[in-house]
């Protein structure tokens, strides 16, 4: 495989996001997340055009991403990965893959009833491992000091890992194993 590169497509000030967690210092649990406002440059459409192994969607559902653009995205190529905090509905039928965690998973349960995308559905369960088409992956218990950036950095592995196999169960176990790497550390780390 030859990758043609890699490209970010974010939201232009996003470093002007302060992101203030609240955590127990005793269990290192983050009770709550507040960020800091910044007004939002949508995406360009034009900016996608150019050919990609695969498309990585992380949306936050904080106005960069419209389900309209999602769709849009995921029509256009056929190996998107979708992790999203919007509640899915039709609009992501057409992701390669949608990672998504426990909580996201029941706010979308609706969706999940109603349409058959069980082989593209990628479920995370913290300690639990991951569920995908029915099966769970374990993962070792681990001393988790930070959970921030697991579920990032589980997708980020996934999708190299697929766009270099094209073996999902190959692909979920290396995500499940970079995931435990950042757990052990407090604040956000790479694998």
């Amino acid at each position: 495989m030859n990758p043609k590169g890699i490209d970010l497509l974010t939201n232009p000030n996003y470093q002007e996001v302060t992101k203030n967690r609240y955590v127990d210092q005793s269990s290192n649990h983050m009770f709550l997340r507040v960020d800091s406002s910044t007004q939002v440059e949508r995406l360009v459409r034009k900016e996608i055009d150019k050919e990609y192994d695969t498309i990585i969607i992380s949306d936050y559902d904080k106005g960069f991403l419209t389900t309209d653009d999602i769709e849009y995205i995921c029509t256009h190529h056929p190996q998107v990965f979708l992790d999203t905090k919007k509640v899915l509905d039709n609009w992501a039928n057409a992701a390669r893959f949608i990672k998504i965690n426990n909580h996201e998973y029941e706010r979308s349960k609706e969706y999940f009833q109603n349409v058959g995308v069980v082989d593209k559905v990628i479920q995370t369960m913290g300690g639990g491992g991951c569920c995908y088409n029915g099966k769970i992956y374990p993962v070792e218990e681990q001393d988790v000091m930070d959970v921030s950036g697991a579920g990032d950095t589980f997708m980020a592995a996934l999708a190299v890992k697929y766009t270099e196999t094209n073996d999902m169960i190959m692909s979920i176990e290396f995500a499940n194993q970079c995931a435990a790497k950042v757990v052990k550390k407090k604040g956000t780390t790479v694998a």
